[in-house]
């Protein structure tokens, strides 16, 4: 008996990005700063365009922000982490692997690895956010690390690159959570 269910349309082929939006204005100040980021994060971007967008806040800027990167990384993370989990403990049941992902994805994990990575020394905040201590407020440093996770996925194209530096970022968290 044949289905009556229509097949689901063809999805289209993404093709990876030449540049990833309009050049944004990068100072030499910058680069040099992510310098030492580059360092912590264990990846060197092909696109410098990638880490400006990642941390830039919306407060700088409401249109070229880090919100679209953030999207992407929270899901990529959930991803990574949850596939690291799977491997890692093959005895644990559905339940308690999902306990465990979600200690490891939320803000607190992340925060902690933001601040692992230095990352309040790179946010790009507007005024008003930078003078109420944005720069160390809890939901753009995690925020910041997932728009991280999408950038380096988005420069790379390459998952395998990415799930590495995010594992290597987690060191010991996965194997004591």
């Amino acid at each position: 008996m044949k289905s009556t269910v229509p097949p689901y349309p063809a999805l289209p082929v993404i093709q990876p990005p030449s540049a990833p939006m309009e050049a944004l204005p990068i100072s030499s100040d910058f680069i040099q700063r992510l310098s030492v980021l580059t360092r912590k994060l264990g990846y060197d971007f092909n696109d410098m365009n990638f880490p400006k967008l990642a941390l830039t806040h919306r407060s700088f800027d409401s249109k070229k922000n880090y919100e679209r990167l953030e999207f992407l990384g929270d899901a990529l993370l959930g991803m990574i982490v949850g596939e690291a989990l799977y491997h890692r403990y093959p005895t644990q049941n559905e339940g308690r692997l999902t306990r465990m992902r979600a200690t490891l994805v939320r803000q607190e994990s992340l925060v902690t690895i933001a601040q692992n990575l230095e990352l309040s020394n790179h946010l790009i905040l507007g005024i008003g956010e930078r003078k109420g201590g944005g720069r160390h407020r809890a939901s753009i440093l995690a925020d910041a690390v997932e728009s991280l996770i999408g950038a380096i996925y988005l420069d790379s194209q390459d998952i395998e690159i990415t799930r590495q530096c995010v594992l290597s970022w987690y060191g010991d968290l996965i194997d004591n959570v």
